[in-house]
């Protein structure tokens, strides 16, 4: 089923291009919709997270190795790192339906271990929000409107009944060998990997639990809005991915493909936790305690964003 996504349009585009035009075309075509929702997740950060978090999550992305490697990439996990990206984005903007039936989509058409990202929306829907009708009716229409299709054309071009996405669940967990048939990895793979793709907003994405609970200690306070879902559960795709696919010892860099944004996200998120608790030391040093009630920490601290943001693209 997932090939005739490419098939389709490399189908009409191959009766107007060369071969190799239509693999570029097809290239270019992906590009274009991870930008779409790249672009929904930017307008959901800053819903979410607030302008600030949304800007630096950009500015982290835009001359990121990784993002760019993803974007493009014809590879399952790159479909997932856009429908999962555009998963969350309904999910913050409180867009239940759509969110339910993008992740839906990421884990039947292109990759079943996705269903990780959509774990946090259920707890949201279930246990917080308690919209177990909506949750339950969104996630069977989901299931007929897109799984029926895709068994029938995986089956008949099987010859036999095929469910792929338990095929590749089935043989990744409950078989002897497993992946580790394709090689094993140290486990430092995937922090040397982050390293090289992400640079300083990899350490930066790592850090973000001990600086937000620091930053939530030294403003005794909570930094969330009230319609805003707490840290915990935003983040949560994020630490389920990293837990899931960290210990396994067979490792690719593609693996972590659908959590790069998140793991910008964190990284912005940690960053501003940082510019917060320069201004809060800062203020109190100089005893401008005063100028912290009249003035907002970016005024303060604008010029350190800056610095990293050049620091990171030119690394």
């Amino acid at each position: 089923m997932p090939l005739w996504l490419f098939a389709v349009p490399g189908k009409i585009l191959s009766t107007m291009m060369t071969p190799v035009a239509v693999f570029y075309a097809l290239r270019h075509i992906l590009a274009i919709l991870t930008a779409c929702a790249e672009l929904m997740f930017y307008k959901a950060i800053c819903h979410e997270f607030g302008v600030h978090v949304g800007r630096l999550w950009l500015f982290f992305t835009l001359p990121a190795a990784g993002a760019w490697a993803a974007g493009a990439a014809m590879l399952p996990s790159a479909w997932s790192l856009a429908l999962g990206g555009a998963a969350l984005a309904c999910w913050w903007r409180r867009r239940y339906p759509p969110a339910v039936a993008l992740t839906a989509a990421s884990v039947i058409i292109s990759w079943p271990f996705t269903a990780l990202l959509g774990v946090p929306i259920a707890i949201d829907m279930l246990f917080i929000k308690r919209q177990y009708v909506e949750f339950f009716k969104w996630s069977a229409i989901s299931l007929v409107v897109i799984l029926t299709p895709t068994v029938i054309i995986d089956s008949w071009h099987y010859g036999r009944l095929v469910v792929a996405p338990w095929n590749i669940v089935a043989y990744n967990i409950f078989t002897d060998h497993g992946p580790d048939l394709y090689g094993v990895e140290p486990w430092t793979y995937y922090f040397v990997n982050g390293f090289l793709n992400f640079n300083v907003v990899w350490v930066l994405a790592l850090s973000s639990p001990l600086l937000l609970l620091a930053c939530t200690a030294m403003y005794h306070r909570s930094m969330r809005a009230h319609f805003c879902s707490p840290y915990w559960l935003d983040l949560m795709p994020l630490a389920l991915w990293l837990a899931v696919f960290m210990p396994q010892p067979h490792k690719e860099e593609r693996f972590l493909y659908p959590a790069y944004s998140l793991i910008v996200l964190a990284g912005a998120i940690a960053f501003d936790c940082l510019q917060k608790m320069t201004f809060a030391v800062g203020t109190e040093l100089f005893h401008w305690r005063k100028e912290r009630e009249r003035r907002h920490y970016l005024a303060y601290t604008g010029q350190i964003m800056i610095i990293c943001i050049i620091w990171t693209g030119t690394l």
